[in-house]
């Protein structure tokens, strides 16, 4: 264990000297290597994958410079929005703002994946205009998606959760709400309603290992571990005494 967090530290301090590199969020280990989002100057955000010496072994082109289908100017590809999972790099746009007929507005996200040197697109899903997501890849096809400000299912009651789970169905290209996942902190269930303590799990950091991924509010201390294998939560509490 002692090893493997000498050598974490060493990747994380590598991936800040490249020249003009610099790691947006924690990376995650794939296949041996040690994969960062980075924010170069002028080419987007790739994600570049780094051996135990800290040199890089392979690149992942930015979706909004390399795609099969076309991804709005404000994709930003960092690992926040970008995770390894089924021998698939998963990504979402921020969000295209679309308004309708109405005059209503609404925000489209699109669902990409990176597998055998290319981005597919999956489809996509609609929220909100003020709406913000964070989503988990899972096995199976399936995704832990988090919201920001509004339960997806449509539960504004005792069990208002940030959580879902989510799937694209065979042959659709639109995103389906399944069932929501519980928020786990039991002591703050009842405040639920406040869009503040809402969103603590959206501004938590993601940390992807091979079967699980933690969400890690650096504010708070509060935590919430998914299975990938069943896209569910398995473990929630606080690192801290109080929040």
């Amino acid at each position: 264990m002692a090893l493997w967090v000498k050598i974490s530290m060493q990747l994380l301090l590598s991936a800040f000297c490249v020249s003009a590199f610099a790691q947006v969020d924690p990376g995650q280990w794939v296949d041996g290597l040690y994969m960062v989002g980075i924010e170069p100057r002028g080419e987007g955000r790739p994600f570049v994958f780094i051996d135990e010496k800290g040199i890089v072994q392979k690149k992942i082109q930015s979706l909004s410079l390399d795609a099969d289908f076309q991804a709005t100017l404000k994709y930003r590809p960092s690992s926040h929005w970008a995770y390894w999972c089924d021998d698939a790099l998963h990504a979402i746009d921020w969000g295209t703002l679309e308004t309708k007929d109405d005059g209503y507005s609404f925000k489209r996200w699109a669902f990409a994946k990176w597998q055998e040197g290319k981005w597919h697109f999956l489809g996509s899903f609609v929220t909100d205009e003020k709406e913000l997501l964070k989503v988990i890849p899972c096995e199976g096809g399936r995704f832990v998606v988090i919201a920001c400000y509004q339960d997806l299912a449509g539960n504004n009651g005792p069990g208002r959760t940030p959580f879902a789970r989510a799937s694209f169905p065979d042959g659709k290209r639109d995103l389906r709400i399944g069932a929501p996942i519980g928020h786990g902190q039991d002591e703050l269930q009842k405040y639920m309603q406040d869009k503040e303590v809402f969103a603590l799990a959206w501004s938590s950091k993601i940390i992807m290992t091979p079967k699980h991924a933690t969400l890690i509010n650096p504010k708070t201390g509060l935590f919430w571990c998914f299975s990938l294998e069943k896209a569910s939560l398995v473990k929630a509490g606080n690192f801290f005494r109080k929040v």
